[in-house]
């Protein structure tokens, strides 16, 4: 019966990943937690809007908290969704880039085994999502390659798909 639940719990963990707007996800590390400063800039309540590859428009609100000194508490609610979907997450600097690793809180706050990465940027009250092309590193094997091939494609735009941007509604 453990093994059933841990099945499921993996299943909805990346089913929730997933719906942050095709978010690029992995079991691999492009930082630590241990290793990450908390900008508390990014924290607040932001709205955004975007075309998906079909040509919808979609919305979401995003809400990022100061969870610890060092990570984010992270929800990312769809306008279409009932539910939001909530993480844990920690930027990370690459080079002069700043990227999120997010990882999805179960409904009892469990971490799941796989993680989002994405490039963020800040600037202003506005905050821009680059979310990262699954095909682009379905090679990777270690978190020492997905760190070499991030850094050596900063400005390569294969290695993105969407990109969202948000402004920035009240900070806490």
């Amino acid at each position: 019966m453990t093994s059933v639940k841990s099945a499921i719990f993996s299943l909805v963990a990346t089913v929730a990943v997933l719906i942050f707007a095709g978010c690029y996800t992995t079991t691999l590390n492009l930082g630590k937690a241990a290793d990450a400063k908390l900008d508390v800039q990014y924290c607040g309540d932001w709205h955004f809007s975007w075309s998906d590859k079909d040509g919808q428009n979609k919305s979401a609100d995003l809400v990022l908290r100061n969870f610890d000194g060092k990570q984010y508490y992270v929800e990312w609610k769809e306008a279409d969704e009932s539910k939001p979907s909530r993480y844990s997450g920690f930027l990370v600097p690459v080079k002069d880039a700043t990227f999120a690793q997010l990882t999805s809180l179960g409904d009892k706050g469990e971490l799941s085994e796989e993680h989002c990465i994405l490039r963020v940027q800040l600037a202003g009250d506005k905050l821009t999502l680059r979310h990262l092309n699954d095909e682009f590193f379905k090679d990777m094997k270690t978190d020492a390659e997905l760190r070499a091939k991030v850094e050596a494609n900063l400005e390569n735009p294969k290695m993105y798909a969407e990109t969202a941007t948000g402004a920035l509604l009240s900070q806490p």
